[in-house]
């Protein structure tokens, strides 16, 4: 990729392992070093990880205008109410 002009790498730190990034950050720096290029490396932190919680089966859908509470403390949510993260 190094010799077709690629200048930049991303590494998504969203997957793998620290030790597997290290391991791709090394080759990279190898390669560069091997052909005189100078190529930076990204590093794409995660960012928080909002989930919502668990939501009943089968519940009515949200209207417009309805009252929707967003909540931390875990509950099974329907449509008035979830919990998240």
């Amino acid at each position: 990729m190094i010799d077709g002009g690629v200048d930049v790498f991303r590494l998504n730190f969203s997957h793998g392992t620290l030790d597997e990034h290290k391991l791709v950050l090394d080759r990279i720096r190898r390669l560069a070093a091997e052909r005189d290029a100078a190529v930076a490396v990204m590093g794409d932190l995660a960012g928080p990880k909002i989930r919502i919680g668990d939501v009943k089966p089968g519940c009515d859908p949200i209207r417009s205008g309805d009252e929707f509470v967003i909540q931390r403390e875990p509950i099974v949510g329907d449509h008035r109410r979830v919990s998240t993260t």
